[in-house]
C-alpha cells in the first residue's frame, strides 16, 4: 500500500515555509502551493483509482449513502466537541449520510459521516471504542467517556484503553483566509467521484455553499488510521482530525 506523504491533519504544518513551494498531497490526489505561509490546493484531481482500490485493497469495504443533501447544514463551530466512548453507540442517534464497514481478522470498523462530523466505532474481541466528532448538543448514551474535549485550537492525546488496545488522536480547528478555504472546498467537492466517503451539505443561508466532510481510513493488520476533514463555510474554518488505533500487547 502506497504510503501517504502528507496526511490531512498535518499537511499544512509540514510544508509551510517562506516563499513558494509545492508538495504532494496524495490523499486527495492533488498538489498544494505555499504562498506567504498559507497553503492552497491549486491543481485538479488526477488519476482514476477509486478510494477503496487505492488505499484499502485488502478489506473490500462496503459503502452506503448519497453524495449530497441539500436540507442539512453544519453546526456552529463553537458547538463542536471531540468525544471517545468505551462502548458502542446506536447509529440511530445520529443523522447519518455515509457509512463504511471494514472487517479484518483482528478488528472491525464502522465509520459514518454525520450531519455534525463523523463517528468511528472499532470493535476487537468484543470490546468497542467509539470516536465522535459532533455538536456538544448531540445526545449520547451513558457509559465510559474517555475523552470529552471542546474543539478549540489544537489538541493531541494518547490513551491505553486496555492491554490490547492503544488509541491516539489529534485535531486542529483552524480559520483560514477565504481564498484558501474556497480552493480547498472546491477541490474536495470535485473529488467526490473518486472518494466514496465525501458528503456535501446544504447551505445555512448566510453563504450559498454548504460544508463538506471527508473521511479516510487506512488499515494494517494490527492497526488502522482515520483522517478526516470537515469544512464550515460560515466561519471559513477547517476541522482536521487524525486518530490511530493499535492492537496487540506492546
Amino acid at each position: 500500500m502506497e504510503r501517504l506523504i502528507a496526511p490531512v491533519l498535518d499537511a499544512s504544518r509540514r510544508i509551510r515555509s517562506a516563499g513558494m513551494q509545492r508538495a504532494a498531497f496524495p490523499l486527495l490526489g492533488v498538489d498544494v502551493v505555499v504562498v506567504r505561509d498559507f497553503v492552497g490546493i491549486v491543481t485538479p484531481f488526477v488519476g482514476t483509482a477509486s478510494f477503496n482500490k487505492h488505499h484499502d485493497p485488502v478489506c473490500c469495504p462496503s459503502y452506503t449513502g448519497s453524495l449530497m443533501d441539500i436540507s442539512v447544514s453544519r453546526p456552529k463551530v463553537a458547538q463542536l466537541t471531540f468525544q471517545v466512548l468505551g462502548r458502542s453507540v446506536h447509529p440511530e442517534l445520529f443523522q447519518t449520510f455515509k457509512t463504511r464497514r471494514i472487517n479484518r481478522d483482528a478488528y472491525q470498523v464502522v465509520s459514518h459521516i454525520t450531519s455534525d462530523g463523523h463517528v468511528v466505532a472499532c470493535t476487537r474481541r468484543g470490546v468497542t471504542l467509539t470516536e465522535i466528532a459532533a455538536s456538544s448538543f448531540q445526545l449520547l448514551p451513558e457509559g465510559p467517556r474517555l475523552v470529552s474535549q471542546p474543539m478549540v485550537g489544537s489538541h493531541k492525546q494518547e490513551i491505553e484503553y486496555s492491554d490490547d488496545i492503544r488509541y491516539e488522536f489529534e485535531f486542529e480547528l483552524e480559520r483560514v483566509p477565504s481564498e484558501m478555504f474556497w480552493m480547498i472546498q472546491k477541490q474536495l467537492g470535485e473529488s467526490r467521484k473518486n472518494h466514496e466517503m465525501i458528503q456535501e451539505f446544504g447551505a445555512s443561508g448566510r453563504i450559498a455553499i454548504g460544508g463538506l466532510s471527508f473521511v479516510n481510513i487506512e488499515t494494517r493488520l494490527s492497526s488502522f488510521r482515520v483522517q478526516a476533514i470537515h469544512t464550515f463555510p460560515d466561519d471559513l474554518t477547517l476541522l482536521k482530525t487524525q486518530s490511530v488505533f493499535r492492537f496487540g500487547k506492546t
